[in-house]
């Protein structure tokens, strides 16, 4: 799909990659927008999201197979969360369907990428190594999220594509011949979507692969104090890795450091890549993710700290001030 001319006059190459940005290799895929769906419709309405877990769940990776003890699964039935890639709107249905009777589905979209739905089908813009809006502010990226939104409603058919991910250090592209002409039918945020469905939405807006800022932290940690009574927190990024394992960890640290304090944060980050997350304590095979998976790693890790000393006092302390008071890294 191409954008329409006068909505990139609006989105300048200064909005698109403005500083800080990543260094990116000499690589004309590097300065290419691709509007790209996020997910295939199911063939069934009872297909789970990709990469789907539930924390009450069967652990999917063999947690003994290098001959350490598995962690404890203490905490881990009643902490009510589960994650996944980002759902069409038939899989937020599905999810719907395995909650417990009474309990109300709250979402925490943590794509800092610009996204919403076509239909059922969710859809995004990609630039880079997925660092479209970095350098921007919140509304910023709300605003030019809106006018992207409203250039589709202009539109009769839309050409989105299926995203080629190279293993080697370059930008990924436009898979060939995966585009596919679909009718623009409903148009709508992801906020929209849940609330029609009578979920509770929380956006945190983390960019993709990095560690969530203090700012960011602080707003999580908000939105779970105030969780009601009889909530079911579900967490999705795009692809359901880094960003949903980090903070379904940090949930359950928030809800179980107190009761896993044997190696600590070591024990709930490997029962979370158990359940089918990501290794949080490593730093992947991929050298341009080093540094950034390096910060998430010690972010995780000064939460659990952060946990341990606040929930007997209610988090009455935000993570930023304790970070700042303890100067902890």
């Amino acid at each position: 799909m191409r954008l329409p001319g006068l909505v990139l006059a609006s989105l300048t190459a200064a909005t698109l990659v403005a500083e800080p940005c990543p260094e990116l290799p000499a690589d004309p895929n590097c300065k290419t927008t691709v509007f790209i769906r996020n997910s295939d419709l199911p063939k069934t309405s009872v297909t789970a999201p990709r990469n789907f877990r539930r924390t009450d769940g069967e652990f999917r990776h063999p947690c003994d197979d290098d001959g350490a003890p598995c962690p404890p699964t203490i905490g881990l039935e009643s902490l009510h969360a589960s994650g996944s890639a980002q759902p069409t709107v038939a899989g937020y249905r599905w999810i719907q369907g395995q909650l417990p009777s009474g309990m109300t589905l709250v979402v925490f979209d943590l794509r800092q990428e610009l996204h919403g739905f076509i239909g059922e089908l969710p859809v995004s813009w990609y630039l880079g190594r997925d660092q479209i809006n970095c350098g921007k502010s919140d509304p910023e990226i709300a605003r030019d999220e809106a006018a992207l939104l409203a250039s589709l409603r202009t539109q009769a058919t839309i050409r989105p594509v299926i995203l080629e991910k190279p293993p080697e250090n370059r930008c990924a592209f436009a898979k060939s011949g995966s585009a596919i002409d679909l009718p623009v039918a409903r148009v709508r945020t992801e906020k929209e979507v849940i609330e029609s469905l009578g979920g509770r939405y929380v956006q945190i807006r983390v960019a993709d692969f990095h560690a969530a800022d203090d700012r960011q932290v602080d707003q999580f940690v908000a939105a779970v104090l105030a969780l009601p009574g009889g909530s079911w927190a579900h967490f999705h990024c795009a692809g359901g890795d880094g960003r949903t394992t980090t903070f379904m960890a940090m949930y359950d640290m928030m809800r179980n450091a107190l009761l896993v304090d044997v190696p600590g944060a070591e024990a709930i980050l490997a029962r979370q890549h158990d359940l089918g997350g990501i290794d949080l304590d490593s730093l992947g095979s991929v050298g341009w993710k080093e540094e950034w998976a390096r910060q998430r790693r010690a972010l995780v890790h000064a939460f659990y700290r952060y946990c341990r000393e606040q929930i007997p006092k209610g988090f009455a302390e935000t993570f930023s001030h304790w970070r700042k008071r303890t100067g902890s890294t």
